[in-house]
Order: structure tokens, then sequence, then C-alpha cells
């Protein structure tokens, strides 16, 4: 059976897909899904052409693929808007998270916040409490926060720039030629 790795920014991320490979009937496929910071849960695969918004689901044959995810079906509920990420397989999927939190500073393990020296078993580090994979959802957040912000503070800017350049060409006398 392959799995095909999904996760729908900003609403939530489904961890995998699987389609059986058998000439015979074969059993519904299943998506596991992950919600930032939640539990993974299982339902049943989409069919395609069962969402208008959504193309036939196939295995991408690089990495990972972005695709428009518009009314997206989950577990009953119908995402409207949404894109979601495709990965080719648990490899894949696993990865780009590597190369996420490698690039974003992620530690397997961290500073132990109850370790004492003078207490006999204390450790000095613990495993990260953040899962690899939450980190990557608060990493993939972040990129699109910090776009979308930078995005409005550049409109923001050349607005305030041409009204100061208004008011100020209000007040001079004309420049003489």
């Amino acid at each position: 059976m392959k799995k095909l790795f999904l996760s729908i920014i900003t609403l939530a991320l489904l961890s995998s897909i699987g389609f059986a490979q058998e000439a015979k009937p074969a059993p519904t496929p299943e998506f596991s899904w992950l919600v930032f910071g939640g539990d993974v849960k299982t339902f049943p695969a989409l069919k395609a052409g069962a969402n208008a918004g959504v193309e036939p689901v196939q295995v991408p044959t690089r990495l990972f693929d972005v695709r428009n995810g518009n009314d997206l079906t989950i577990n009953g509920t119908t995402y409207t808007h949404a894109t979601y990420i495709a990965f080719k397989n648990n490899a894949s999927k696993e990865a780009i998270i590597d190369a996420i939190c490698a690039m974003g500073g992620y530690q397997e393990t961290v500073p132990n916040p109850a370790y004492d020296p003078n207490v006999g078993g204390s450790q000095p580090t613990i495993v990260n409490p953040l899962p690899k994979q939450q980190f990557f959802n608060k990493r993939i957040e972040a990129f699109i926060r910090d776009n979308y912000k930078a995005y409005k503070i550049s409109v923001a800017e050349k607005a305030a720039k041409t009204t100061a350049e208004a008011a100020a060409d209000a007040a001079l006398p004309p420049q003489r030629n």
C-alpha cells in the first residue's frame, strides 16, 4: 500500500493517505491527519471528484507538491479555503521535516529545567518536549505570518510615503524651472 502524506496549511495537517494496489476491490483508503498541536485522527479518504475544488489525489513524483485544497472535506468538515502539501511518501515527508527543523534550529535535546547537579540521577538535558512535527507546523505558520506581515507593512509604507509626499508638495511653493 502506497502512502501519500498531506499537510493542510492553516487548517490541519494530514499526515498520511493510503492507496491499495490490488486488482480486487480494495478497502477504502484512509487519511490520518494531525491538527496543529492536536491528536492524530483517521477517517475515509477522498475519492476522485468527491470535492469540487480538489483534483484527483495522485502521489507526487518529487518530494512534495503544494496543491489547491478548496472544498476539501475532512471527517465531515469542509474547508472552503485550503492549501495542502502532498508528500511523495513517508521518507519524503521526514526528509522535508528534518530539513526545516535543521534550518530552524530544532534541537533533539534541550536543557532540563529541573536539573540539579547536587541531586544524583538528575540529567542536564531532556528529550525536546516539542516533537519535530509540531516544530515543522510552527515554522510553516511563521513563514506565512511573517510574509503576510511584511507585505502589509510594505503596503502601508508606500501609502504613507505617497500621502506625505502629496502633503509636502501641497505645503511648498511650486518648483521653479
